[in-house]
C-alpha cells in the first residue's frame, strides 16, 4: 500500500495546480479561499469517520497542543508562505525553492526523532532536487537577487520549514500511537481555527464567488487535494518516515507539467526531460530499500 498512497498523493497534489491558478485569478482572496477548502475537508472527514465508526486513542491536553501545532504549521503557514510566494515569482520557482524540504525533513528528522538518514536518501534528494532546478531553469535564468523576486523565494524556503515541523510533528504523534485519520481530522480543524483567526485579524470580509469554475476548483482541492491527499501523505510518514516521504514535492510539479502538456499543450523540451531523468534517479535512491 506504501507505493498507491505515494503515487496517488503525487498525482493529486499535481494536478491541483489547476485548481490553485483558478482561485488566484478569482474575486475571493486566497486567504479566505483556504479557509473555506479546509473547512469543507473537515466537513467530509467528520463525516467519514462517522460511518466508519472506529474507536479511536482517547486524547489528552498535551495530545491537542501538538496537533493544534500541526495543524498551524500544516495547514495554514504553510499554505500562507506558498500564497505570498508565488505573488512574488512563478509557481516553478516556488516548487524549486519548496522542494527544501527534503533537507529540513531529514535534518528535523535526525534532530528531534532520533531517525535514521541514510547516506543513499541524501544522494536521492540532491538528485530530485537539482532535477527541479534542471526543469526550471529558465525561471531561474530570469531570477534577479537584488528585486522583490527574493522574497517569494524566502517564503516558499518558509513554507518548507514550516511544513516540515507539521510532519515531524505528525510523526511524532503516530509514533505515540496516534491514528492516522484521527490526527488528520483534529489537526486539520485545528487549521481551520488558524485560519478563521487569521481572517478576522486581518479585516477580511466573507466573500465567495458563485461560478461553476470557483466552485468546483474549490471542492476538488478540499475533497481530494486535501482530505484524500492529506490521509495518503500522513499513511506514507508513518510507513516510510517524513524524509521519504517528502520526495513526493519533487514529483508533485513533474506531474503538474504532465497535466498541463495535457490540458494546455505544453511542449516539453530537452531540458525538461533531463531534468526528469534526474528526479526519476533520485525518486529510485530515495525510496528503494538498503540491502
Amino acid at each position: 500500500m506504501t507505493a498507491v498512497f505515494y503515487l496517488l498523493t503525487a498525482f493529486i497534489w499535481g494536478s491541483t495546480w489547476y485548481g490553485v491558478k483558478v482561485h488566484q485569478m478569482s474575486t475571493v482572496p486566497l486567504a479566505l479561499s483556504n479557509f473555506y477548502r479546509f473547512l469543507i475537508a473537515v466537513v467530509v472527514l467528520y463525516l467519514y469517520t462517522q460511518m466508519r465508526k472506529k474507536i479511536w486513542p482517547k486524547l489528552f491536553w498535551r495530545d491537542h497542543g501538538l496537533m493544534a501545532l500541526q495543524g498551524f504549521f500544516l495547514f495554514c503557514l504553510n499554505y500562507y508562505c506558498y500564497m505570498r510566494s508565488v505573488s512574488y515569482v512563478p509557481s516553478g520557482l516556488t516548487s524549486v525553492a519548496f522542494s527544501s524540504i527534503i533537507v529540513f525533513n531529514c535534518a528535523f528528522s535526525a534532530l528531534f526523532l532520533k531517525l535514521p538518514v541514510t547516506r543513499q536518501m541524501m544522494i536521492g534528494g540532491f538528485f530530485g532536487i537539482a532535477g527541479l532546478c534542471v526543469i526550471f531553469s529558465g525561471h531561474l535564468a530570469h531570477f534577479q537577487s537584488g528585486g522583490l523576486e527574493i522574497y517569494g523565494l524566502l517564503f516558499a524556503v518558509g513554507g518548507a520549514i514550516a511544513s516540515s515541523f507539521g510532519h515531524i510533528i505528525a510523526k511524532y504523534a503516530q509514533m505515540r500511537g496516534a491514528d492516522v485519520i484521527q490526527n488528520c481530522l483534529y489537526s486539520m480543524t485545528y487549521g481551520v481555527g488558524w485560519w478563521g483567526l487569521f481572517i478576522l485579524l486581518s479585516g477580511e470580509s466573507l466573500t465567495f464567488e458563485m461560478t461553476t469554475s470557483y466552485i468546483s476548483a474549490l471542492l476538488y482541492l478540499a475533497v481530494v487535494g486535501s482530505t484524500l491527499a492529506f490521509i495518503f501523505f500522513l499513511s506514507l510518514l508513518r510507513n516510510i518516515g517524513p524524509g521519504r516521504a517528502s520526495y513526493v514535492f519533487i514529483i508533485s510539479p513533474v506531474v503538474a507539467l504532465v497535466v498541463s502538456s495535457v490540458m494546455e499543450g505544453y511542449v516539453w523540451s530537452e531540458t525538461l526531460i533531463i531534468g526528469l531523468v534526474f528526479v526519476m534517479v533520485g525518486n529510485v535512491l530515495m525510496l528503494r530499500r538498503r540491502s
